[in-house]
């Protein structure tokens, strides 16, 4: 890939069976959405907006409203572009994703995690 290329990545969650995370779309005194950002100081960025696999509206008992919310699995596409001035050779790509998952009685603090990956800049 080289300098100023543009390439998407596809990002998949796993959720186990009889739990469920939220959509990326913010609902007001709702649950956490999920959020997914690119780590600073990187040689890479957003090209356009995350794109998500389409999630199910449901009324959530917990929060007494209708959300947005994936279950068994979701997957999310980053369109990204390599940096004018990316260095030549191997690369760290580092996306951050944070969540909240509940069942159908509780819900778990919000978590994060951090997904790296090698991309290899060409001269």
């Amino acid at each position: 890939m080289k300098p100023g290329a543009k390439f998407t990545v596809k990002l998949v969650a796993q959720v186990q069976e009889g739990w469920h995370l939220y959509s990326m779309k913010h609902v007001e005194d709702g649950p956490v959405a999920t959020r997914i950002w690119l780590a600073e100081g990187q040689p890479f960025q957003l090209a356009d907006a995350i794109k998500g696999s389409p999630p199910e509206t449901l009324q959530d008992a917990s929060f007494n409203m209708e959300v947005e919310l994936y279950e068994g699995e979701a997957s999310f596409l980053l369109p990204l572009q390599v940096a004018a001035g990316a260095a030549p050779g191997v690369q760290t790509l580092a996306v951050n994703a944070s969540y909240q998952s509940c069942n159908d009685k509780i819900c778990l603090p919000p978590n994060a995690v951090k997904v790296e990956v090698p991309v290899t800049i060409a001269r």
